[in-house]
């Protein structure tokens, strides 16, 4: 899990993984929360994206392409989108899973994508 936030030190990303968090400020890794208020920084975010991904490839030797694999287009493929980097839109396998305003969003997704390519999603009815 990867979360982002405005600090007064700069762009924090906070990474999950493996039980224990990771902090990042501007791309330099700390060993906590920043001092000072955090505000989160929500999808659609390219800063989100790209810190991620600066986070992964400085601390995991992960180094090359990156892609962005997501359910929902207005959140996951934006913020991709928004860092310029490849997605992938994959369909939710739980959509009770979440609330019915993002169900409701999905389906306007649905509908949109309809109207634009002419045919519907596949595994979408």
């Amino acid at each position: 899990m990867v979360q982002g936030y405005d600090t007064q030190a700069g762009f924090a990303v906070r990474v999950r993984l493996g039980g224990r968090d990771h902090w990042a400020v501007d791309g330099v890794a700390v060993g906590r929360a920043p001092d000072g208020p955090c505000i989160p920084v929500r999808k659609p975010s390219g800063r989100l994206v790209r810190g991620a991904i600066g986070w992964a490839a400085k601390n995991t030797g992960a180094v090359g392409e990156a892609i962005v694999v997501g359910d929902q287009y207005l959140t996951d493929i934006a913020s991709a989108n928004l860092a310029g980097v490849r997605s992938v839109k994959v369909r939710n396998l739980w959509p009770r899973s979440f609330p019915l305003s993002v169900r409701i969003g999905q389906r306007i997704e649905g509908v949109l994508y309809r109207l634009r390519f002419g045919r519907p999603v596949k595994g979408w009815s």
